[in-house]
Parts: C-alpha cells; sequence; structure tokens
C-alpha cells in the first residue's frame, strides 16, 4: 500500500510539468497552423512598403501612421513570437499577430491601393484627352493612339492584382509613362506649342495662347482646320 501511495505522490509531483508540457504542445500545433500564411503575410508587407515609397505614399494624409504602424506591429509580434517561453507567452503572441500584425497589413494595403487609385486619376487620366488630340494630328497620331490606350489601361482598378504583384505593375506603368512622356517631349516641346495642347486638353486654351511658333506648327502639321473658335 505504501508503495503505491509513494507512487501516486510521485505522479503528482511531475503530473503538473506533464500538464504544461502538453498544454504548450497543443498551443505549438496551433501557433504552427496560424501561422503557415505568416511567410505570405510577410512578403505582403514588404510589397506593400515597396510600392508606398515608388508611388510617394508618405506624406499623404496618415500615411505616415498607417505605415509605422504597420512596420513597428510586424516587429513587435515578430520579437514576441521568438520569445515565447510558455503557455501564456505563445497564446498572447499568437493574439498580437491575429488581432494587431494582420489588421495593420490589411490597414496598409487598403491605403496604398487607394493611392494608387488616386495617382492614376491625377497622372495617367489626362493623358487620355491629350491622346485624343494629338490623334487627330497626322504628325501626332500614332503618339496620341498610345497614350489614350496607356492612359485607359492605367487608371484600370488594380484591386484585382495580387499584393506581391503590385511592385512589378506600378515600376512597369511608371517605366512607360516616363518614357510617354519623354517622346511627348521629343514631338512637341515644352514652348508654346506644348501650352497650347495642353490648354486645349483641358478645355482653357483661348487664342491668346496661338503665338506665331503655334501658328507656325498648327499649320506645318496641317491642323489649322482641326479646331473650331467659339466665343466663352
Amino acid at each position: 500500500m505504501s508503495d503505491r501511495l509513494a507512487d501516486l505522490e510521485a505522479l503528482l509531483d511531475v503530473l503538473p510539468d506533464a500538464v504544461a508540457r502538453r498544454r504548450l504542445g497543443d498551443s505549438l500545433n496551433q501557433a504552427s497552423e496560424k501561422l503557415k500564411t505568416s511567410g505570405q503575410q510577410t512578403a505582403r508587407l514588404e510589397a506593400l512598403l515597396e510600392v508606398a515609397d515608388l508611388i510617394d505614399f508618405v506624406g499623404q494624409g496618415d500615411a505616415q501612421h498607417v505605415v509605422d504602424t504597420a512596420r513597428r506591429t510586424a516587429a513587435d509580434v515578430g520579437e514576441s513570437l521568438s520569445e515565447a517561453q510558455d503557455e501564456t507567452t505563445l497564446r498572447e503572441s499568437l493574439w498580437a499577430y491575429d488581432r494587431e500584425f494582420l489588421p495593420a497589413v490589411a490597414g496598409l494595403d487598403r491605403s496604398v491601393r487607394s493611392r494608387i487609385r488616386t495617382v492614376a486619376q491625377d497622372r495617367y487620366h489626362p493623358l487620355i484627352t491629350y491622346g485624343q488630340l494629338l490623334g487627330g494630328i497626322a504628325a501626332t497620331s500614332d503618339l496620341g493612339s498610345r497614350l489614350t490606350a496607356f492612359g485607359q489601361k492605367a487608371i484600370l482598378p488594380q484591386d484585382q492584382v495580387a499584393t506581391t504583384d503590385l511592385p512589378t505593375v506600378i515600376r512597369r506603368q511608371k517605366l512607360e509613362y516616363d518614357a510617354l512622356q519623354e517622346e511627348r517631349t521629343m514631338a512637341i516641346g515644352a514652348g508654346d506649342v506644348g501650352e497650347f495642347l495642353n490648354a486645349l486638353a483641358e478645355h482653357r486654351a483661348t487664342l491668346a495662347l496661338i503665338t506665331a511658333e503655334v501658328w507656325d506648327w498648327l499649320k506645318a502639321n496641317d491642323a489649322l482646320d482641326r479646331f473650331d473658335v467659339q466665343p466663352a
């Protein structure tokens, strides 16, 4: 009887540790399941930070706060997970991953995509009208068609593009835009002709903008009959 009692007492001594190990093991399994997508989320965050630089995101409204929150949360959760020693600290780390890190990345994603749409409207949408204008002039018809096509493509929503693909898409758009703008400058120049055509595209052109340089350019390109004169 005494031997059985001694065995029971010994079992009671080790049982708490065994239960704790079992609980930690269960928590580790849960952590493993939850963190299966952590690599994807990290890649997503890195892509968003890269896009933020490409579109001058920081400095727009509360953008700096959104970026700083995502960076800080990622660092804090990563450190917390790496230092978790028991069931309690591991559970707290997983809670922070679910309730702080994932929402921070999602918030940054929404804000960056919103800024992408704004940039598209401000920078690329005007190219549609401008391209249509140049498309009506023989000397610039090809360039005009490509400007219009690019503008129409660039303003399409990027909501269906995977976050990790956004840097490539945005960088490609920027390169194409810069190349078209350089070609436009070479074809038209930045002097009176450029000012006149910009004003036409923005519906603010007046006869005062038709200088000798503009007149000669329109005449040389057989474009004098392309425009009507109407009172304001």
